[in-house]
């Protein structure tokens, strides 16, 4: 493992190569070695929680959501997504969202929304 991602000022160890294979944004950021975080071999994650951001990995290394997921989880997960620009993971997070999203809770979370919105 040749990369971190720093959350919650915890690292989480990772692959450069599964990162840059699996998100445009990951491949552009080490393929211009001046990127600061590529010669630190580090990214902060400021905006995500550790267990998002540990969810977030375990899809880029298996495809995969992990099978504890509910509303907060698919909502990080998507901004993540769509920040990193992981189509299948926005896909996914998306349909799950609009799954689990209804009356009683929309107001909680309509905030969240506002990222994604140009």
């Amino acid at each position: 493992m040749d990369f971190s991602i720093v959350v919650e000022d915890q690292s989480l160890w990772c692959h450069s190569a599964i990162l840059a294979a699996r998100s445009s944004v990951f491949r552009a950021m080490m393929s211009h070695r001046e990127c600061e975080e590529w010669r630190l071999k580090r990214i902060l994650m400021p905006d995500a929680s550790h267990d998002v951001a540990r969810a977030f990995l375990h899809f880029l290394y298996t495809d995969r959501l992990k099978d504890k997921l509910d509303l907060e989880m698919a909502l990080g997960l998507l901004r993540l997504a769509d920040k990193y620009d992981v189509a299948h993971l926005k896909r996914l997070a998306e349909r799950y969202v609009c799954d689990n999203l209804g009356p009683d809770n929309c107001s909680r979370y309509a905030h969240t929304y506002m990222f994604l919105m140009p």
